[in-house]
């Protein structure tokens, strides 16, 4: 079938730049008027169309690039993403796995440790990371933090002095 008998066909007179722009036009309407959106619904639901591993990487190359501009969901997710890979780090760093961590008690030295640095690095609020880390209530999370950074301060204070 040739061009011309093609856009012929759908009313398009002449085989030109501007027909073949129509022709594609048409057929785009056409392929959403029959189309029922399942294609759609991943890119209607976020941002990211691809495998877990993609998402990823994607969320941890945009991590510094976020700003004001971007959807606040977009940026939570990227606070989210840096977090479980602060957690992973620390996890590594100990030679632990989830069950390991989950095991430890609450009052452990490193779940405020790594809550801390979750706290200074991530923009997740209190009560996210209190229970992200399962540290009971972020009341009590907050008080450790409190005392752990004054506690810090004190002893930072007191090496700075002279003749100590």
């Amino acid at each position: 079938m040739g061009v011309d008998r093609l856009v012929g066909e759908h009313g398009i007179q002449k085989d030109s730049a501007a027909g073949r722009r129509e022709f594609e036009r048409r057929m785009e309407r056409r392929r959403w008027e029959e189309s029922d959106g399942r294609e759609w619904k991943p890119l209607q639901r976020g941002w990211c169309l691809g495998r877990e591993e993609f998402r990823a990487k994607l969320l941890e190359r945009m991590e510094r690039r976020l700003g004001g501009r971007h959807a606040g969901r977009l940026r939570h997710e990227s606070a989210e993403a840096k977090a479980g890979r602060i957690i992973a780090q620390e996890l590594q760093r100990l030679n632990w796995e989830e069950p390991d961590w989950k095991e430890q008690p609450k009052s452990h030295p490193l779940r405020p440790a790594l809550a801390a640095r979750l706290r200074r690095e991530t923009t997740p609020t209190i009560r996210q990371i209190a229970w992200r880390l399962q540290m009971g209530s972020w009341k009590s999370l907050n008080n450790k933090l409190y005392l752990r950074n004054k506690m810090h301060l004190r002893n930072k204070t007191a090496a700075q002095e002279p003749g100590k």
